[in-house]
């Protein structure tokens, strides 16, 4: 029975440790799409301030609205996954100071849920969270 235990206790460990690896190869390679995307942007707006200026076409300067429209969605997207994936491995240290670092991602991803699990608030939520009782019983029984 204990040899079942540590076992568990071994393999649980070492996934809490692969997730947190694949996060943070996952939020670099959004960081680098986001930077990618950002120049991007930059230049669609620059292309549009141009056209416009030189008094392009009403079809050519449509179109660079829209192009801008949607790589501006696109952007935001990514600053979102960017905040999410910050406060996910942020997630995963604290869980690491408790003695179930599981239970501590579900009782703060159920605390994200009432928020509307708007990325924006995630890293809040989070500090609320670790500032709360809830995580505190976590800690002490470590």
């Amino acid at each position: 029975e204990t040899l079942r235990v540590l076992t568990d206790q071994y393999f649980k460990h070492h996934s809490e440790k692969e997730a947190s690896i694949v996060t943070t190869k996952a939020l670099g390679q959004y960081r680098r799409l986001l930077i990618s995307r950002q120049k991007q942007y930059q230049a669609l707006q620059d292309a549009l301030a141009a056209a416009v200026k030189t008094q392009a076409t009403s079809d050519l300067v449509a179109s660079l609205r829209r192009l801008l429209a949607v790589e501006q969605l696109d952007v935001s997207h990514l600053k979102d996954l960017e905040l999410l994936l910050e406060g996910m491995l942020q997630l995963y240290i604290f869980g690491n100071d408790t003695v179930d670092p599981s239970a501590c991602r579900q009782a703060a991803s159920k605390k994200w849920g009432l928020e509307g699990r708007d990325p924006k608030k995630f890293r809040a939520t989070l500090e609320a969270f670790v500032g709360g009782n809830m995580y505190a019983e976590m800690t002490k029984a470590q």
